[in-house]
């Protein structure tokens, strides 16, 4: 079965989002033997955690990054809101800020036999 839709766009969750910076962090430790491959991402995470396990840039660098890859225009200044004092902010804030702009992709669901499925639109595509 050859079905061809785009994906919904909603609204992303402080989860999603977390999860995302998570896989990245993942596929980093893949590429890059510096990485901090013992680290595990949380809310709770400080913001130096994050950019030293992750190897992250300055936080200006950081924000137009994280604008760039999730698709959002945020200001400098809200930015630095979650991103300044780095030993205090947690990972939580800078998920939440994102989570209220950026959108991800959810997989739609598709009707067999009168029922809606998100799991066999999955196998369908």
């Amino acid at each position: 079965m050859d079905i061809d839709y785009l994906p919904l766009l909603v609204d992303a969750t402080p989860d999603d989002i977390l999860a995302v910076l998570r896989d990245l962090h993942w596929h980093q430790c893949w590429d890059d033997p510096n990485a901090n491959a013992e680290s595990t991402l949380s809310p709770d995470s400080t913001i130096d955690q994050w950019r030293d396990d992750c190897g992250l840039q300055p936080w200006k660098q950081l924000a137009e990054g994280m604008n760039n890859l999730w698709s959002v225009d945020i200001p400098l200044p809200e930015w630095k809101r979650v991103l300044k004092p780095s030993k205090e902010l947690k990972l939580r804030d800078v998920c939440e800020l994102l989570a209220r702009h950026a959108k991800v992709p959810r997989v739609r669901p598709i009707e067999i036999a009168g029922s809606y499925s998100t799991a066999a639109a999955h196998a369908a595509s």
